[in-house]
């Protein structure tokens, strides 16, 4: 018996062990906050190095040049964030660096990690998430706007950033990452890769998690998420491209059949950051230039600079004219469409 487990047991090397670390980092604020305060920012920069470097060197020049190929688009995109204006050159490639690291995590467990490994991965990354989906919930009903403000807090070191990340609540980047890994969830429970009680269990947090942090949009892409489990288990190109396109006209011909599903949600949900958006939704543009967070002044303000420089984008004139609130629009500002090609 003790011999089957000692054969079952996965050994780690190096690289796995630092992936561990990033992930937990990435993933549970707790954990940042540990590591940013025992072993300082600057000590964390130097293990995101070295992952790099040795990801980069793990198969010798074969991984050298999959890690180029790989990254080539995104070098591209990067490099030419170098010419918007910083306050660090060591922080932007700073920045740099920890956006490689999923893409090259990626690669080297799909070309290099066994399916035992990979396996002992998906098992750590649900147990991290499931953590800090539980202690960012009871977080958001302890201190409801601790999420909204964890995103829009300018100094992580503030009096209330470190007392909610010693908590592990998570804010703006985990909500939106739990709704966009919802999809995955119910595909994977399509495929029989998780059963049933446990999609419909995770759906359910999800959509609590998001109502209870104040996102609304958060909210609104878990609820349409859900639609997932009414289809059928293998869809084709040319099916989905209907579906979207049944979809778009549907809202386009029936929205106020919309706007009354929007404001009866606004009046089942209970938090007030929600509801407020969900009636600004329900009456269209005029709804949302009227509410408290305009965000149209915001798209407009990027379209404006779009429409200026429509080639380059404004970064060849100091990168000034975006918005903030819509990552494609303030891209086209930025970049214009020669930029936005080498996005695609």
């Amino acid at each position: 018996m003790l011999r089957k487990k000692k054969e079952e047991s996965v050994k780690l090397n190096l690289i796995e062990y630092l992936l561990i670390l990033v992930l937990a980092y990435s993933i549970a604020p707790i954990i940042s906050r540990v590591v940013s305060d025992v072993l300082t920012t600057y000590f964390y920069m130097l293990i995101v190095v070295v992952l790099v470097a040795l990801v980069f060197l793990s198969k010798g020049n074969k991984s050298v040049n999959d890690c180029i190929l790989l990254l080539f688009p995104f070098v591209c995109w990067r490099g030419m964030t170098f010419f918007l204006p910083r306050e660090s050159l060591i922080l932007w490639a700073y920045g740099v660096l920890l956006d490689m690291v999923p893409l090259l995590a990626g690669y080297y467990l799909v070309n290099h990690a066994t399916d035992k490994k990979i396996a002992f991965f998906a098992k750590y990354i649900f147990a991290v998430l499931a953590i800090t989906v539980a202690t960012t919930l009871i977080g958001a009903i302890i201190y409801p706007d601790a999420a909204r403000y964890l995103a829009t807090v300018a100094d992580p070191n503030e009096a209330l950033a470190v007392k909610y990340s010693w908590r592990n609540i998570g804010g703006y980047e985990f909500v939106y990452t739990l709704a966009l890994l919802h999809p995955l969830i119910i595909l994977a429970h399509k495929q029989g890769k998780i059963k049933r009680w446990t999609s419909l269990v995770m759906s359910i947090l999800i959509i609590v998690l998001a109502v209870n942090s104040g996102y609304t949009i958060a909210f609104l892409l878990s609820i349409i998420s859900c639609f997932l489990y009414l289809f059928k288990k293998n869809m084709r190109s040319k099916e989905m491209l209907i579906l979207l396109v049944a979809v778009i006209l549907f809202v386009i011909l029936f929205y106020t059949v919309i706007a009354r599903i929007l404001i009866f949600l606004a009046d089942l949900i209970g938090n007030d950051a929600i509801s407020l958006r969900l009636r600004a939704l329900a009456g269209g543009v005029e709804g949302i230039e009227n509410s408290e967070d305009n965000r149209i002044l915001y798209y407009e303000m990027s379209l404006n600079t779009f429409y200026k420089y429509p080639l380059f984008g404004s970064f060849v004139h100091g990168g000034h004219g975006s918005g903030g609130h819509a990552f494609t629009l303030d891209f086209l500002a930025q970049f214009g469409l020669c930029g936005l090609i080498i996005l695609v």
